[in-house]
């Protein structure tokens, strides 16, 4: 009998196995993420796709998942131009607008209307590709601004980082309702999907976070931890943790807002730290754009590579696709770059194969010897 006791232990020990290994591929699938691989299994293939002659393409781009597109400007003085660039037949497409000069960061909001930033005319647009109308909006001041973002409620965040504020635009009355004041000079903008809040980062070495529903500001960052120009900034949709560049110190850093501590990552490949993006597995991306590579880091050991791109690339801002992939504008090549990626094909769970097929093996051994366990147990 304990030979019969000690079988269901193996089966029991096998459907936990098997279980295991199909829900957290599945689990994983239904949260749109992938798991997080080793580093040294990816591979990547980049490709880049080169602007028509009469347009120079701007480093910003914004996804519109809705049509697969990157969107980004016509830097051109004077263009007017919104480019759309077709992930799916990769081609160009030039919306011609009028009313501005030209259009720099972007960002889409709930409906897939593509909001940009004019900084010669200081302008705030509304480009709505379904319908090719395009609203323009003065915004109230003489500085210039630099970066958007926009919350669950469709408003639309922008910085000006000469006067140190951060203006809300109430897209419901089309009109821009408050302003709230930072230390110094904020650089960069994102929107935090799963909490619904909006991050600064501010080149005095500091972070912030705005509130869209208390209309508050809330900054992180004191003497004792401060930040060497912190640059691009990003929330990990998989942890809530913010991430952001540190341009002058081959750095990258994160913040726990909920433990409200800040982890540092190093780069030391004497590149300038400048775009960063997460991918589908979790990896940070991040431009550097003094050198023709991008490095990709996995936060959660701190391992860092590196990829070659093309080469005198400069490449300031990076987005990613609902592929996971990588894209990017060359503003040397004046190209649009898409990284690929893909694993090498080592098994994703090693040492849980050697464990199934040995519980296998084993449960097989046992199978084959249930008539004489019970043959012997009945004499």
């Amino acid at each position: 009998m304990p030979d019969l006791l000690l079988h269901k232990f193996s089966l029991s020990l096998f459907f936990l196995i098997f279980s295991w290994l199909v829900y957290i591929p599945n689990s994983f699938a239904q949260s749109g993420l992938e798991p997080r691989p080793n580093l040294e299994q990816l591979k990547v293939n980049i490709t880049e796709f080169k602007a028509p002659q009469d347009v120079r393409l701007s480093p910003f781009l914004a996804y519109d998942s809705q049509k697969n597109v990157m969107w980004t400007g016509d830097i051109t003085s004077n263009s007017s131009n919104i480019i759309e660039f077709d992930l799916n037949s990769d081609k160009f497409v030039k919306h011609k607008l009028t009313g501005f000069d030209y259009a720099t960061h972007m960002a889409l909001d709930s409906k897939e209307t593509l909001w940009y930033i004019d900084p010669i005319k200081n302008i705030l647009g509304h480009y709505d590709p379904g319908n090719n109308s395009n609203k323009i909006y003065l915004i109230p001041h003489q500085e210039s601004p630099s970066g958007l973002a926009i919350d669950k409620s469709d408003n639309v965040w922008i910085l000006v980082p000469d006067s140190s504020e951060v203006l809300k635009f109430d897209s419901s009355i089309e009109n821009f309702s408050s302003s709230l004041p930072v230390i110094f000079y904020p650089m960069s903008i994102t929107s935090d999907e799963s909490s619904g809040k909006i991050w600064v980062a501010e080149i005095s070495g500091k972070i912030a976070v705005v509130d869209p529903v208390l209309n508050n500001i809330t900054e992180y960052g004191t003497n004792q931890v401060s930040f060497t120009v912190p640059t691009s900034i990003v929330a990990d949709p998989r942890t809530g943790k913010i991430y952001f560049s540190e341009h002058n110190d081959y750095t990258v850093s994160s913040f726990d807002p909920s433990s409200k501590t800040f982890k540092k990552y190093s780069l030391d490949f004497g590149g300038l730290p400048a775009g960063v993006v997460f991918d589908n597995y979790g990896n940070l991306w991040v431009s550097q754009h003094t050198l023709d590579k991008v490095a990709v880091i996995d936060v959660t050991t701190g391992q860092v590579r590196q990829f070659d791109l093309p080469q005198g690339s400069i490449v300031q801002w990076l987005e990613k696709d609902s592929n996971g992939d990588i894209a990017f504008a060359d503003q040397n090549s004046n190209t649009l770059g898409i990284i690929t990626t893909s694993l090498a094909s080592v098994p994703e769970f090693p040492q849980l194969d050697i464990i199934v097929s040995a519980v296998g093996i084993f449960l097989a051994m046992k199978i084959s010897n249930l008539p004489r366990m019970f043959s012997n147990g009945m004499q």
